[in-house]
């Protein structure tokens, strides 16, 4: 605006908005931003994923019990705001692998997959053996594709599409993803759309 402001009125015009209106806006968003970032852009609680009550799976995730995993609830969007989404993250470990199960509540019709995964919906895990260390990423699709860092990653999947959810389920061995039982891993999930703006997650990045 200012700079297709060409007569003094124009100018004028231009100079008494941003006083009287665009000053405010963006004075309001800052302050609204630096209270969700102290809220709830702490990095996430540190929470402890449970050991399966069964003992060791052997990577079959039609064991995975949702009762006695940690649910990492609830998800918001970069910024920290309300997401139309219903979502929720599971997680159980048995000492060889980290059982993961990804939920959607809502019509899988509206779910759309894509080839190349990052076309359409998918999961997006984040993890790291501590801060500053690499950050691996793992890219999760409906479809029952799954990238690791770039790269096919043959992971134990199972894919539900229930009448009213569809549900990801998953083992991966923890050794794959820099971890031990009784260590601490760095994790950030986030449910991602090449067809969407709504794209939360458990950590708001504000980034």
């Amino acid at each position: 605006a200012k700079a297709a402001a060409q007569t003094p009125e124009q100018k004028q015009r231009v100079a008494l908005f941003e006083l009287g209106t665009w000053d405010y806006m963006t004075a309001g968003r800052q302050r609204y931003l630096e209270h969700a970032k102290a809220r709830f852009g702490g990095g996430g609680a540190v929470l402890r994923i449970p050991f399966a009550a069964q003992g060791v799976m052997l990577a079959d995730v039609a064991k995975f019990d949702p009762a006695e995993a940690l649910a990492l609830t609830p998800w918001r969007s970069p910024i920290a705001e309300p997401t139309r989404r219903e979502l929720a993250a599971r997680f159980v470990h048995d000492g060889q692998y980290l059982y993961v199960r990804l939920e959607e509540q809502g019509d899988p019709a509206r779910i759309q997959c894509a080839a190349d995964v990052v076309g359409g919906d998918y999961w997006q895990l984040l993890f790291a053996s501590q801060p500053g260390a690499p950050v691996h990423c793992l890219l999760v699709s409906t479809a029952g594709k799954c990238l690791l860092d770039g790269q096919p990653f043959d992971a134990r999947m199972e894919v539900d599409a229930l009448p009213n959810a569809c549900v990801i389920s998953l083992a991966l061995p923890l050794e794959r993803l820099t971890a031990a039982p009784g260590e601490p891993i760095y994790l950030n999930v986030i449910r991602r759309s090449g067809l969407s703006d709504d794209q939360p997650m458990w950590s708001p990045s504000f980034g």
